[in-house]
C-alpha cells in the first residue's frame, strides 16, 4: 500500500479544486452540496434538506441590528444575496470587503445584500463590521435557524434569490463578489 493513498488523496484534491475553480469562474455553473457542478436553472438539491436550486427559498426570518425583522416574503421584487458567515471563520471575514464593494457597485439596483452571522452576539458581529468596513445589512442567527433552513453546512455559503424568491445559485466558499461576471449577473436578475 505504501504511498498509494497519497496519490489518491492528491488526485482527489486536484479534482475538487478544479470543480471549485471552474464553478467560481463560470457564472452559469453552481457547485451543489454533493460536490457536483450543475447548470444554473437545473433543479439540484443545494443540500440534503433546505434550499433547492430553482425552487422557492425556505421560509426565513432575519433580525437586523437596527431591530427590523425581515421575512422572505418581504423581499419579493428584490434580488437577494444571502451570505451566511461567522466571526471565527477567517475566509468569511476575507470575503466581506468584496461584498461591500459589490454593494457600492449595485447602488440603486433592486439587490439586497445581507450578511447572516451565526455568531452568538452582536458584539462579535460589530467587531468584524468595524474591522472590514461593511455597510450592508447584517442579521444575527445565533441558533442557526436560517442556516439550518437553507441546509448550510460550510461557511461562508451564499444563496442568490431572484425577485420571486427562488434560489438561483448557491456558492460555497470565498467569492470575489465585485468581479464583472457577478455584477453583470446580479444586474440582469434585478432588471
Amino acid at each position: 500500500m505504501g504511498q498509494n493513498w497519497r496519490w489518491g488523496f492528491a488526485a482527489g484534491a486536484v479534482w475538487a479544486c478544479g470543480i471549485l475553480v471552474h464553478g467560481a469562474m463560470s457564472p452559469n455553473l453552481v457547485l451543489a452540496a454533493e460536490g457536483t457542478v450543475k447548470e444554473a436553472g437545473e433543479k439540484a438539491p443545494a443540500a440534503e434538506s433546505g434550499a433547492v436550486i430553482g425552487e422557492q427559498a425556505p421560509a426565513f426570518v432575519l433580525r437586523l441590528e437596527d431591530g427590523r425583522t425581515v421575512r422572505n416574503q418581504d423581499l419579493v421584487g428584490k434580488v437577494v444575496v444571502l451570505n451566511l458567515w461567522a466571526s471565527w471563520c477567517a475566509p468569511c471575514i476575507d470575503e466581506i470587503p468584496s461584498l461591500e464593494r459589490l454593494r457600492k457597485q449595485l447602488a440603486g439596483a433592486d439587490v439586497w445584500i445581507v450578511g447572516v452571522s451565526v455568531d452568538r452576539t452582536w458584539e462579535e458581529v460589530r467587531k468584524v463590521v468595524s474591522q472590514t468596513g461593511a455597510h450592508f445589512d447584517m442579521a444575527l442567527d445565533p441558533d442557526q435557524n436560517v442556516a439550518r433552513a437553507f441546509g448550510t453546512s460550510k461557511f461562508p455559503e451564499t444563496y442568490i434569490l431572484d425577485k420571486n424568491g427562488k434560489v438561483v445559485r448557491k456558492l460555497i466558499g470565498v467569492q470575489i463578489w465585485d468581479r464583472g461576471d457577478f455584477v453583470a449577473s446580479l444586474r440582469t436578475l434585478a432588471e
